[in-house]
């Protein structure tokens, strides 16, 4: 029963995130047929600030798209209103930047004995 109710959950929080994404696209579109398209990255130099809405809706796109994917931030993009596929990868790995590597001796001292 426990199982049931968390998927429902889960399902229902997928539900408001799919709109949400649904929404940030529709508003782009609108934005876009008045003329008014902020998504122009030419204009900035490619720099923009990244609203909550476009984060959670990155977030949203990047957990839809397989990584298998051939052009995965492209694919995301299409989902996020508004970015490009590099700004995407720009303000994921600006958000989840590759942790520095270990070097071996500092590992190594972690692991002996005292």
């Amino acid at each position: 029963e426990d199982d049931a109710v968390f998927a429902l959950q889960q399902a229902e929080q997928e539900d408001e995130e799919v709109a949400m994404a649904e929404e940030l696209l529709s508003a782009d579109s609108e934005r876009r047929t008045r003329g008014d398209d902020w998504g122009d990255s030419s204009r900035t130099g490619g720099l923009q600030e990244w609203d909550d809405a476009s984060k959670k809706a990155l977030a949203v796109a990047y957990s839809k798209v397989r990584p298998s994917v051939q052009d995965f931030w492209a694919q995301v993009a299409k989902l996020v209103s508004g970015k490009t596929a590099q700004e995407c990868h720009d303000q994921h790995t600006r958000a989840f930047p590759t942790p520095a590597a270990i070097s071996r001796k500092a590992d190594d001292r972690r692991r002996r004995p005292v």
